[in-house]
């Protein structure tokens, strides 16, 4: 995430912190707590999404 500073830096000014990095963060741990062989089960943070951003099991 260090790789995107013009993001990083919006962040912090408006929020006071890199918000970006912690939410991909959060649903990475989130996702590897789940584990894949349930990652149908994970609910998309996009408003009518589908199941984690579309992607299904293979």
């Amino acid at each position: 995430m260090d790789t995107f500073p013009i993001v990083r830096r919006k962040d912090e000014a408006a929020h006071g912190s890199y918000r970006t990095k912690e939410a991909i963060l959060s649903v990475y741990d989130e996702l590897q707590t789940l584990g894949l062989e349930r990652l149908g089960e994970y609910p998309s943070r996009v408003s009518g999404g589908d199941v984690a951003g579309g992607w299904g099991p293979l």
